[in-house]
């Protein structure tokens, strides 16, 4: 086989790169070959044939620019290493600037984010040279789908199960270690835009959005304080979305934060932070004068997101009968008077998020069962409102009832048999508008668990035995996994509860007849014989206890008595 791949060029190379059809760059190889040259001036392609099959070579030299390190943002991408680049050349030509944006340009259509990620990085503050070569709807476009995708990644990670093995809880740590990482990437990478000139309003959102997802709060402040050093200056202009952002934050309309039972803790971090990016400190919005006044100082044109966020805001405040004035003010709707809706053509037509800012707003005020009240008069003055399949709401509502029982039903004599009622009213409620989500099948599980409801546990076990068996064959495997991983935690709870309590046997049948495969079974298994071996421990050791305490009661007895 010759070695030498373009005859015609009168050269050969040292370093090429193969690559099969349709593979994307983490398909790349990079290959050697003992000839010639090193020098290569420009990209180009050939086809050439191998023993094994057709692959294009591609040739791979990257310029070495003095004042803008172009070689290790490509290089760091492909796993070249970076001393083998040469040639110097001018990095403010023309021609050069081209190559470096449609290399990123090419990261975002594969949807390389990871590599995106760092190229961007590695360019460090030297953004502005890509100028000619890119503009700023476009750049900010791209770090739009770079916060998308990490977005998503956020989304992924806050439904992975706590508790669920030691793997699951290092893939948790691990998993939150790196997105801390990444989101730091991300704010420098959004500082050197916005000094660069090269993002608009929608990329800078974008940044701000992931920050704020991520309740990573003092970033967010610091974010949005260069948000609005630009804005004075003129290259930004407010949003609706910088503005809601905005007020969201220094109204104290994060749920997140809000801490149910602590009320000394409320407010130190929103506190410390808001001097820096406004000159006064936040208003108490504790009427509806107030709220007037505080959108009209900030210029802000009230959507429906405006309004929600305004309902949590009324709620950190502490004050319902505000709360229910509002919500009869925008929307119409009253407990104890006429309903009075708006029109399905308003902008403030409610939706699943205005019911999901109510039932967390009332729940912070210690009114948990009146939001109940109003989704049910939501529901029936506001019949094009669905609640179907909108998880976001139903595992709102759910730790809602959590934090209700935990605070209202604890010192009822009643309170376990209410609680029970109320979830099992909650499930049935949800089930009959759709079908349930990983994490509310988790929230379910772990809620009959503490109730210590090995019957319904086992009937839940059951359903997802058979939801298991039904996706193993599919296409989806993703969805094959998470039921892999709700019949194991279902399977692990219920063998705990059984095994402290003496049923032993039975453990070992439901291990067996409820595995799916020979690992899970093995691991299972494997998981209840540790927990049978705690529990003999704990026995002999509550023995031996009660064999000394009765041992010293013997000795201290009254002989006089007897």
């Amino acid at each position: 086989m010759r070695r030498q791949l373009c005859p015609n060029q009168g050269s050969s190379y040292k370093y090429f790169v193969i690559r099969k059809h349709g593979w994307g760059l983490s398909g790349l190889r990079r290959v050697s070959s003992v000839v010639g040259s090193t020098q290569i001036d420009e990209y180009f392609l050939k086809e050439h044939t191998t023993r094994d099959a057709n692959v294009q070579a591609r040739p791979f030299k990257v310029a070495h620019l003095q004042k803008w390190e172009l070689s290790d943002v490509i290089n760091k991408s492909f796993g070249k290493p970076i001393g083998q680049v040469t040639t110097e050349v001018d990095p403010t030509t023309d021609d050069n600037v081209q190559k470096a944006v449609q290399f990123i340009r090419d990261l975002v259509t594969q949807k390389k984010y990871p590599e995106l990620l760092q190229a961007l990085l590695d360019i460090g503050d030297k953004m502005d040279v890509l100028k000619p070569g890119i503009s700023v709807v476009e750049m900010s476009r791209i770090l739009d789908n770079l916060c998308q995708y990490q977005y998503r990644l956020l989304l992924k990670f806050e439904s992975l199960p706590q508790g669920y093995n030691h793997q699951m809880s290092s893939i948790r740590k691990k998993t939150l270690t790196e997105k801390k990482i990444i989101l730091e990437k991300i704010e420098t990478i959004t500082d050197m835009l916005l000094s660069s000139r090269l993002l608009n309003e929608v990329g800078a959102y974008s940044a701000l959005r992931l920050i704020v997802a991520n309740h990573e709060y003092k970033q967010a402040y610091d974010m949005l304080e260069k948000i609005e050093s630009e804005i004075s200056k003129g290259f930004l202009v407010w949003t609706v979305d910088l503005l809601n952002t905005k007020l969201a934050l220094f109204t104290d309309a994060l749920p997140y934060r809000w801490s149910f039972g602590q009320e000394s803790n409320r407010h130190l971090l929103r506190d410390k932070c808001l001097v820096s990016f406004i000159s006064r400190s936040p208003k108490k919005l504790d009427s509806i004068e107030n709220i007037t006044s505080l959108l009209q100082e900030n210029d802000i044109t009230p959507t429906l997101e405006t309004h929600n966020i305004l309902l949590r805001s009324i709620a950190a405040m502490r004050n319902p009968e505000m709360l229910q004035t509002y919500i009869r003010s925008i929307w119409g709707i009253s407990l104890n008077e006429e309903h009075k809706p708006v029109d399905i053509r308003s902008h403030f037509y409610p939706d699943l998020h205005t019911l999901k800012a109510i039932v967390e707003s009332s729940t912070l005020n210690g009114e948990f069962m009146m939001s109940l009240d109003y989704v049910n008069h939501f529901l029936t003055s506001y019949p094009d409102m669905s609640i179907g399949r909108n998880m976001s709401f139903w595992t709102s509502l759910f730790k809602c009832a959590e934090i209700h029982s935990q605070e209202s039903l604890v010192t009822l004599a009643d309170g376990k048999i209410q609680v029970n009622r109320l979830f099992d009213d909650l499930w049935d409620l949800m089930n009959s508008f759709s079908r349930p989500n990983f994490s509310l099948y988790l929230q379910r599980i772990n809620f009959l668990h503490k109730q210590g409801r090995i019957n319904n546990l086992k009937q839940l076990l059951v359903e997802l035995h058979a939801k298991a068996i039904s996706t193993k064959f599919g296409f989806n495997s993703e969805a094959h996994r998470r039921s892999i991983i709700l019949l194991t935690t279902a399977l692990n709870k219920l063998s705990r509860k059984m095994i402290s309590m003496g049923f032993y046997e039975q453990v070992l049948d439901l291990v067996k007849s409820f595995s799916i495969s020979t690992a899970m079974e093995k691991e299972s298994l494997e998981y209840v014989e540790n927990l049978q071996e705690k529990y003999v421990v704990s026995m002999l050791r509550k023995r031996k206890a009660e064999v000394e305490t009765m041992k010293n009661y013997n000795s201290d007895d009254d002989d006089g008595m007897w």
